[in-house]
């Protein structure tokens, strides 16, 4: 998935990232093209407040733009950060109703839940990450396990 599917470039910036990726050898495909059937939507969970500038959840969508293979769409919900591309990721801004975290990543998984489509092309299912995962090797999000309080649940 390449990094302009991602975040919003300015013509220079888009050149520069073009030239680097030309440098490391990294592919680029338009996700476009990629099938959707049993591919997984990512759902991202973003509070409010980041002392770093979401740099965090940018550098997280990088290594799935990077690493990532069989994904259909990410959402955000919560704060979102001015440099993601919301043309292509689906955006549900959200503030936190309480000062109780726990409490205030449930409200916005449910609020995705009941105003989006999340996980309808893979049976309900779709992955909850956030700004502290990276995925650093290849990864087949459809191959990925499904975990619950320890255990992995068959698919």
């Amino acid at each position: 998935m390449s990094l302009e599917f991602f975040f919003k470039y300015n013509e220079y910036t888009l050149e520069k990232e073009k030239y680097a990726k030309q440098l490391l050898g990294i592919p680029v495909s338009d996700p476009k093209d990629w099938p959707v059937k049993n591919n997984v939507d990512i759902l991202y969970i973003v509070g409010t407040g980041s002392r770093w500038r979401n740099n965090e959840l940018k550098y997280s969508l990088r290594s799935i733009a990077k690493n990532g293979y069989n994904i259909n769409r990410i959402f955000i919900v919560g704060e979102i950060p001015n440099f993601v591309n919301t043309e292509s990721v689906i955006c549900i801004p959200c503030n936190d109703p309480t000062k109780i975290k726990h409490y205030n990543m449930l409200y916005k998984i449910d609020k995705v839940i009941k105003s989006t489509d999340i996980g309808k092309d893979n049976g309900g299912k779709f992955l909850v990450s956030s700004d502290d995962h990276f995925y650093i090797k290849p990864t087949n999000f459809a191959e990925y396990p499904i975990y619950w309080r320890g255990e992995e649940l068959p698919t």
